[in-house]
């Protein structure tokens, strides 16, 4: 399979996470069929396009964390490179909050949270990282996350 519009399962796969393509823009296929077998019994997913060619996928499947990011835009010049994380080994997650006000001494602004692992950022729905319905799905799975971490 060298084209992943072959195949319309997939292709719809590709769309619920990473939303439509822009014309021309294409995945690798070795990316996008890793990522199903990956994210087949996961509870929740989320996938962030950061450019044409950058992408990556999270996510949670019991008491896993994954995350699988790829460069490139077909299988000749893609780099995969992801890891998967039981929760139990996290030391901590921290959850801090982005307010964001459009005039200066405004009271009432936009928020989102920014998800930190053993005090590193994870991922951010801070306002004016992506569009509103991005960080609704961001945040969605932040509570994912949270709710998989506390889970004993």
């Amino acid at each position: 399979m060298t084209d992943i519009e072959e195949t319309p399962a997939l292709k719809e796969f590709r769309r619920s996470l990473f939303g439509n393509s822009a014309p021309g823009e294409t995945m690798p296929a070795a990316y996008v069929l890793q990522l199903r077998r990956l994210t087949n019994s996961a509870e929740a997913t989320l996938g962030i396009k950061h450019s044409s060619t950058v992408r990556t996928a999270f996510w949670v499947s019991g008491r896993v964390l994954g995350q699988l990011t790829c460069t490139g835009v077909n299988d000749s010049d893609a780099e995969v490179k992801g890891w998967v994380l039981r929760l139990d080994h996290i030391g901590h997650i921290d959850v801090e909050v982005k307010i964001e006000c459009d005039e200066p001494l405004q009271d009432v602004g936009r928020s989102g949270r920014v998800l930190k692992v053993d005090g590193n950022p994870f991922l951010s729905a801070a306002p004016g990282t992506a569009d509103l319905g991005k960080l609704a799905e961001i945040e969605a799975f932040i509570d994912a996350v949270l709710a998989a971490h506390a889970a004993a």
